[in-house]
């Protein structure tokens, strides 16, 4: 890594680890962000490369080991899913009253799955925001894929608990 200027290390790879994050998040700006970060935890981590592995190697584990943990570590923050929240339907609010109902219902998604214990809530995430596949899930979170089956299965159950605990909910655009 001492042979190449911060620069040109930068030019280098910084598309390759932008595809990288783009790969986990499926938004190209939280895709931005996260291999800047990945970018300065390179330059700072430089040091430690030992050389065992390509530079090339070394970046994408860094990159893929960042995006990983940057995924486990959402832990409370929901902003990146009511950001997605509006994947949920594909209708257009015919009226106001229907737009802020479905707002209404996205906030108490949101709240609810902020209540999920982390385990089950980044795979919520992961299989009904970011549209990944189960198999995908598996690769990136190095489980069983039994587990993530459950684990979804369970989260879901979860939420249906919390709003039969509610009681009757109101019923779309009657007022």
């Amino acid at each position: 890594m001492n042979q190449l200027s911060d620069s040109d290390f930068y030019l280098k790879y910084r598309k390759k680890v932008y595809h990288i994050a783009l790969s986990y998040f499926k938004d190209r700006f939280m895709a931005e962000d996260v291999s800047h970060e990945v970018m300065i935890k390179c330059f700072e981590k430089r040091s430690g490369f030992k050389g065992t592995s390509t530079l090339d190697t070394w970046v994408y584990c860094v990159a893929k080991n960042y995006c990983i943990d940057k995924i486990r570590n959402m832990k409370g923050d929901c902003s990146y899913l009511s950001e997605k929240a509006g994947l949920l339907t594909n209708e257009e609010a015919a009226t106001p009253e229907a737009a802020l109902i479905r707002n209404v219902e996205y906030e108490d998604l949101q709240r609810k799955v902020a209540m999920l214990p982390e385990k089950y809530k980044v795979l919520l995430i992961l299989y009904y925001f970011e549209h990944l596949s189960l198999k995908e899930i598996q690769l990136r979170l190095k489980m069983n894929i039994s587990t993530v089956k459950i684990r979804i299965y369970r989260a879901k159950q979860m939420l249906k608990k919390m709003y039969q605990a509610e009681g009757p909910r109101f019923r779309r655009y009657e007022f």
